[in-house]
């Protein structure tokens, strides 16, 4: 199962440089680098035996979720920031409300684990 490792390595490079998400945003991925590190991971789903539909936009979506969630990391209020729970109101949110406890708990390495783990649970096995 070493497609499991998924998004990891592109997930590093990005946290790497400082605001590294930011600056891949919005660029134009034809490039060697870039063009590698896709066909590594597409070739990794295809051996997991995704059909060629799903290993290309299951490459699409970790490579996207790894770089929003990193542009979120790296743009992440401090430590104790609590505009979000302020902004959360019972009335108006009622189901963030509920949650909101859980949007700030844990690492951004734990969610992102936890975020591969639901995209890459529908290749096969």
């Amino acid at each position: 199962m070493a497609y499991r490792a998924g998004g990891w390595p592109h997930r590093r490079a990005l946290l790497a440089h400082r605001d590294g998400a930011a600056l891949v945003t919005g660029t134009y991925p034809a490039e060697p680098r870039t063009l590698r590190f896709a066909d590594r991971l597409v070739d990794a789903f295809l051996q997991a035996g995704a059909d060629e539909k799903r290993a290309a936009w299951t490459a699409w979506t970790v490579t996207h979720f790894a770089l929003g969630l990193t542009q979120e990391e790296q743009a992440a209020p401090a430590q104790g920031d609590e505009r979000l729970a302020h902004a959360v109101a019972a009335d108006t949110y009622p189901a963030l409300q509920k949650t909101v406890a859980h949007l700030r708990q844990g690492s951004f390495e734990e969610r992102f684990a936890f975020g591969l783990d639901v995209v890459l649970s529908r290749l096969p096995e």
